[in-house]
């Protein structure tokens, strides 16, 4: 009886997070929101983002969820716990990045040969 209520307290704690949780990316920067009644929100400017690290334990790569971490530059780092896909949300924050980083270089030498 003991082990089904844990099991239950972890269920519905990981469900509480996830609806409670907001994560996007645009071509500026990632925003992370948490709470269902506090709320707390995160931003972090894609060109100040040095890393993005992806943890996944056995349950996570089972049910396809991890813990993200995003550092960025003066060594702060976002943290986000349950993140569905989240080799899924790399991808995209990184190929932001990159975007950003082409657009940048572009227009940086827009005018040489």
């Amino acid at each position: 009886a003991v082990v089904i209520i844990v099991a239950l307290y972890f269920i519905i704690s990981a469900l509480i997070t996830y609806v409670a949780s907001e994560y996007d990316v645009t071509n500026m920067r990632v925003l992370i929101k948490h709470g269902l009644v506090l709320r707390t929100s995160h931003e972090i400017f894609l060109e100040k983002i040095e890393a993005v690290d992806v943890h996944q334990g056995m349950l996570g790569r089972l049910f396809n969820f991890g813990i993200v971490s995003i550092k960025g530059t003066g060594g702060s780092m976002d943290r986000t716990l349950n993140v569905f896909q989240p080799i899924e949300f790399k991808r995209i924050v990184q190929q932001e990045i990159e975007t950003l980083f082409k657009t940048y270089k572009g227009g940086a030498t827009s005018g040489t040969p």
